[in-house]
């Protein structure tokens, strides 16, 4: 099963495991990740593409309505890039929140059809989404790897996360009977293991968070 590594460590030469470069993380627990799409510290694209990838991955802020992202996608490879992915992510994205921050756009449907453009220009790309109708927009774009995020938790108890490992296999199993040829990792790290034991969810393989201080 393999497991790719998500954090804010720069990529080098000496990577012995697949990672997905994201600066916007640096610092932030796994409770506060998910809120980095909220948080715009930094210039995620910008700083990602003036950084070496040494045929790493590129997470990419993909509802950035600034730039090209024909120049955007030359440039991820000229700096050695091998694949991108749409993290930080509006997937997680609710109510209000999630209207108002649609007209920029910046909605999954969008993140999509940014993964399959970067597809078209000879990236690899892992889609990122929480529920079966994001997985259904994401094949429909023609994105065949995907990374199921087990969404926001709160405070769960061993019952819950029983029912949350459930839902997540099933979600799974249904996206994996559509085609063979799809895979689907899930989103996890030492904290969602703790709470929720994701490491016990049948998948394709995981990206994992690597929490680093400031």
């Amino acid at each position: 099963m393999k497991t790719i590594t998500i954090g804010s460590a720069v990529p080098n030469p000496e990577m012995q495991r697949q990672h997905i470069y994201c600066p916007s993380l640096q610092g932030l627990s796994a409770r506060l990740a998910d809120a980095s799409f909220l948080m715009p510290r930094i210039d995620q694209n910008q700083r990602v593409k003036e950084t070496k990838g040494h045929g790493q991955w590129a997470a990419a802020i993909a509802a950035d309505p600034f730039g090209s992202n024909t120049a955007h996608f030359r440039a991820l490879k000229e700096a050695g890039y091998s694949g991108v992915t749409n993290w930080p992510s509006s997937i997680l994205l609710e109510g209000q929140t999630q209207q108002a921050i649609s007209t920029i756009p910046a909605t999954p449907l969008a993140e999509y059809h940014y993964l399959a453009n970067a597809q078209e220009a000879g990236l690899s790309t892992l889609a990122f989404f929480l529920t079966p109708d994001q997985a259904a927009d994401a094949l429909a774009a023609g994105l065949r790897s995907l990374v199921l995020h087990p969404g926001i938790l709160l405070d769960v108890d061993e019952a819950g996360g029983a029912m949350i490992r459930g839902a997540l296999g099933s979600i799974i199993a249904s996206v994996k009977q559509i085609s063979p040829e799809i895979s689907v990792h899930v989103y996890t790290s030492q904290w969602h293991d703790q709470v929720i034991g994701l490491s016990q969810v049948t998948c394709d393989g995981f990206v994992r968070l690597e929490e680093t201080s400031k």
